[in-house]
C-alpha cells in the first residue's frame, strides 16, 4: 500500500509538471484520399461515421503528406522532420537514425504510456524503426480487416483500457482502403454492379495478385498502345467503385474504435486525431497506385483534430506532415488545451503553417511546389521507358482545375508566377529533400517483402 501511494504521488507530480491530464489517440487510415469522403465534399456516401464524427471536430482542408507513401508520411509525422534529415523517401529505405527523436520518444519522457497497433507492414519495427518509444507496439497482418473480424482490434483495446490510467499515447493504423480493394462482405455492391473478376469468388491474396496484374494493364495504357478506350474506361470506374466500398471499410471499422473510445469515456480526456497517410491516383490516363506522383489525388491528405470540448470548424491554412507533429505537441502542452475555441485553433494552426509545400516523389523523379492555388512540378530525373516522363515541367492552376488535367507551363499569362516558383524551387527544395538513387543495397528479402504488400 505504501509503494501505492508513493507511485502515486510520482504519477501526479511528473503529470502536473510536464503532461497534464490528456490523452492522444492518433487514428490514420491508409491510402484515403480526402476528395472521395463526405466531410470534404464527396456525393457518395463512403464515409458516414467519420462524417458524423467530424461534426464535432476541426476539418484541415489544406493538409499535405511531403511524400506520398506509408513510411516516409509516418516519418515526418512522427519526428516533425524533412527527409533531408531523416533520409527516408521510400518504404524500403530502412530504419530511422537513433538521433532523430519521435513523438512516442518525446512523450514517454514525459510521463505518458505509449502503444501502437498498426496494420502494415511497411511500418514492421524492423524494417522501420519507428517503434521506438513505444511500449507496445503491434503489427498486424492486413488480412484481419477484411475477413469479416475486428478481434485483433481487441489486444489494443485491452491495452488502453491496462493504461488509461495514466495518460497515454495510443496509435491506431487501418488499412483499408489500400489495395487489393477487398471490402467485406456485407458491404460490397454499394457502388458496384460488376467486379470484373476482381474479388467475387477468390481470396484475399488471389484478389492481391490478379488487382496487380489488372493495374499492369491499366498503368501506361496510352504508351503501351491499348485501343479499347471504352474498357479501360469500365476498368479504372470498376477500380474507383471498388475503392469507395474499401473506404466505406474502412469507415466501419472506425466506427468501432470511435465506439470503444465513447463508451470508455475517453473522448472526455482525449486529443483524437485523424490522419491519412497519402492518396491514390485513378488519374492522368497512365497510373493507378501510389508513391510515384505527386498530384493532389496522391499528396493531399485528409486531416481532423478533436478536442474534449467539442469545439468545431474548417481549417484552411496549408500545412504539411512536419507541420502536423507540431501542432499535435502543442495541443498536448497547451495550458489551456481542453477548452480551445476555434479561434483558438485557427491562430495554433497559423503558426505552423507555410505560403508553401515543398513534396516528392518515393523515387526521387519528381520535386514540387503547391500552395492554396497553384502547383510546380519539375522531373528531376527519369527512368527508361517509364509512363512518368510525359513532361519535364507542369503547372496548374487548382483553382480552374482540381484534378490537374491541363498542363500550363507554357501559358504566357502565367510567366511571372511559373518564373517565381522556378526561382522557389532552386532555391529552396533540395533544403527539404535527399536528391540520392533508389536504394539497391536493401537486402532483397525486404525489397521481396514490400513488393508482395503492393510497393
Amino acid at each position: 500500500m505504501f509503494l501505492f501511494i508513493i507511485y502515486f504521488l510520482y504519477q501526479k507530480i511528473i503529470f502536473n509538471n510536464k503532461a497534464g491530464n490528456l490523452n492522444l489517440i492518433l487514428i490514420s487510415v491508409d491510402t484515403l484520399r480526402p476528395d472521395h469522403m463526405g466531410v470534404y465534399g464527396y456525393n457518395k456516401n463512403t464515409t458516414p461515421n467519420i462524417d458524423k464524427w467530424a461534426k464535432d471536430a476541426f476539418v484541415f482542408t489544406n493538409a499535405y503528406t511531403i511524400i506520398p507513401l506509408t513510411y516516409p508520411s509516418f516519418t515526418a509525422l512522427m519526428t516533425g522532420r524533412y527527409p533531408i534529415e531523416t533520409k527516408i523517401i521510400d518504404n524500403a529505405d530502412g530504419p530511422m537514425q537513433n538521433n532523430i527523436k519521435t513523438l512516442a520518444e518525446n512523450l514517454k519522457k514525459k510521463g505518458y504510456a505509449t502503444g501502437a497497433s498498426v496494420t502494415n507492414m511497411a511500418l514492421d519495427s524492423e524494417l522501420t524503426n519507428i517503434n521506438r518509444g513505444f511500449d507496445y507496439y503491434e503489427v498486424n497482418e492486413d488480412e484481419k480487416e477484411v475477413m469479416g473480424s475486428l478481434d485483433y482490434l481487441d489486444n489494443g483495446f485491452n491495452w488502453i483500457r491496462d493504461n488509461k490510467q495514466v495518460p497515454f499515447f495510443f496509435w491506431l493504423h487501418i488499412k483499408a482502403p489500400h489495395r487489393p480493394y477487398y471490402p467485406r462482405t456485407q458491404l460490397r455492391n454499394i457502388f458496384s454492379k460488376s467486379y470484373k473478376n476482381t474479388i467475387e469468388g477468390i481470396n484475399f491474396s488471389e484478389a492481391r495478385s490478379r488487382q496487380d496484374e489488372l493495374v499492369k494493364k491499366i498503368k501506361c495504357y496510352k504508351q503501351d498502345g491499348i485501343k479499347d478506350e471504352k474498357y479501360l474506361e469500365e476498368l479504372i470506374d470498376t477500380y474507383t467503385r471498388l475503392y469507395d466500398e474499401d473506404i466505406l471499410n474502412g469507415d466501419y471499422i472506425f466506427k468501432h474504435i470511435i465506439d470503444y473510445i465513447n463508451k470508455s469515456g475517453l473522448n472526455k480526456n482525449s486529443i483524437i486525431v485523424f490522419y491519412g497517410d497519402h492518396g491514390e491516383s485513378m488519374d492522368h490516363d497512365y497510373y493507378f497506385s501510389h508513391g510515384r506522383v505527386i498530384y493532389n489525388s496522391s499528396v493531399k491528405i485528409p486531416l481532423m483534430i478533436k478536442l474534449p470540448n467539442n469545439e468545431n470548424g474548417v481549417i484552411d491554412y496549408l500545412i504539411d506532415n512536419t507541420s502536423i507533429h507540431n501542432i499535435i505537441s502543442n495541443l498536448l502542452f497547451n495550458t489551456n488545451r481542453a477548452h480551445l475555441s476555434l479561434k483558438d485553433i485557427d491562430s495554433l494552426v497559423k503558426r505552423y503553417s507555410k505560403d508553401e509545400i515543398y513534396i516528392m516523389d518515393n523515387a526521387a523523379t519528381k520535386g514540387g511546389i503547391v500552395n492554396k492555388r497553384y502547383k510546380y512540378i519539375k522531373t528531376l530525373r527519369t527512368f527508361k521507358d517509364d509512363c512518368l516522363n510525359k513532361y519535364s515541367e507542369e503547372f496548374y492552376d487548382l483553382s480552374l482545375d482540381k484534378a490537374e488535367n491541363t498542363n500550363l507551363i507554357s501559358q504566357i499569362k502565367y510567366k511571372e508566377i511559373i518564373d517565381k516558383l522556378r526561382e522557389d524551387f532552386k532555391t529552396n527544395f533540395f533544403k527539404y529533400f535527399p536528391m540520392k538513387e533508389k536504394d539497391i543495397n536493401n537486402s532483397q528479402d525486404k525489397i521481396d517483402k514490400l513488393k508482395s504488400l503492393g510497393y
